[in-house]
């Protein structure tokens, strides 16, 4: 929920109107920040179409090693170009 580290790099966030996003993160570190992302949840969940989706647009994510390393190739690969040029 608290969008640090990993989570706010892998959760895209959650749009109920446009029917968007992974999952409910906030970024300030307030009580009431949380209590709106938690009342975000609650609401989704408590529609089970939204939630359903939310939970497999979530479900649909590859975080694997295999797609990893392909990102890291286009990574380097795009170094290479700079460096050669």
């Amino acid at each position: 929920m608290r969008a640090t580290g990993g989570l706010n790099d892998t959760i895209k966030t959650f749009q109920p109107k446009a029917g968007t996003g992974t999952g409910i993160k906030f970024n300030a570190y307030k009580a009431e920040n949380l209590l709106h992302a938690l009342k975000t949840a609650v609401t989704a969940y408590h529609d089970q179409e939204t939630w359903q989706a939310l939970m497999l647009r979530g479900m649909a994510e590859d975080f694997s090693w295999d797609f990893s390393a392909k990102e890291y190739e286009k990574l380097y690969q795009k170094a290479l170009e700079k460096v050669s040029k």
